[in-house]
């Protein structure tokens, strides 16, 4: 699990330093314990992400599908200066976010297993704190500011 935080740590900071291209970059992290992140590069500077995850089976397959949701295990930032930190303690947890605008600030703190957490922020300034601790936890988060 070390091993995968710190490749995600990297690769996550070659994205928000831009750089070669700013469009159509993926990552996705898939090794023997089947944890899933994926990373597509969005128009912006400044954007950052610390992911930390320790654990199996965590990212993706778990996520409800609906209308409006990202893909499971992905975090897109598209904009200047949104802020995100996940941190993941446990097994079987789904994630995504989505974050557009300016500023704007997530966090998610995960311990436990089979809960599934969903952030979208779009605006300017907006501030998100997700904690779950437990299992079969489920929440969605939907900021819009002008």
């Amino acid at each position: 699990m070390k091993f995968l935080s710190q490749i995600i740590v990297a690769v996550s900071l070659i994205l928000v330093t831009g750089g070669a291209a700013k469009s159509d970059n993926v990552l996705v992290v898939d090794p023997a314990p089947d944890n899933v992140l994926r990373l597509p590069a969005a128009a912006g500077v400044g954007n950052r992400v610390s992911i930390d995850i320790a654990g199996d089976r965590n990212g993706g397959a778990n996520l409800a599908a609906g209308a409006g949701l990202p893909t499971a295990g992905e975090i897109t930032q598209d904009g200047t200066g949104n802020d995100l930190a996940i941190q993941i303690v446990g097994d079987d947890n789904s994630f995504a976010v989505n974050q557009g605008g300016a500023d704007n600030i997530g966090r998610i703190n995960i311990e436990g297993g089979f809960n599934q957490a969903f952030l979208t922020q779009f605006g300017v300034g907006n501030l998100a704190t997700i904690s779950q601790v437990g299992s079969g936890n489920f929440v969605v988060i939907r900021q819009t500011s002008r």
